[in-house]
């Protein structure tokens, strides 16, 4: 069997949509094996968070947003 590097080094060498189509599989093979219950947990609270931003009650923020927050939060760290 191949190595995990291997896999992965293999993986990179795919188009975009087939590493996309990996990801998905590979993410149904392990949600199959998630408890039904906390799975139901989860869809409560993706609907709750949904209902919400469509509310206006909440905001969303860009991936780049995020980001850039975390790294003046990482750079606030180092200067102390």
């Amino acid at each position: 069997m191949a190595s995990l590097k291997e896999i992965e080094a293999a993986a990179l060498q795919l188009s975009d949509e087939d590493q996309l189509s990996l990801v998905e599989s590979l993410l149904a093979n392990v949600q199959a094996d998630i408890d039904p219950e906390l799975k139901a947990a989860w869809l409560v609270e993706a609907k709750r968070r949904w209902t919400e931003i469509e509310s206006g009650r909440v905001g969303t923020v860009s991936y780049d947003e995020v980001l850039l927050k975390i790294q003046a939060r990482d750079d606030a760290k180092h200067q102390v």
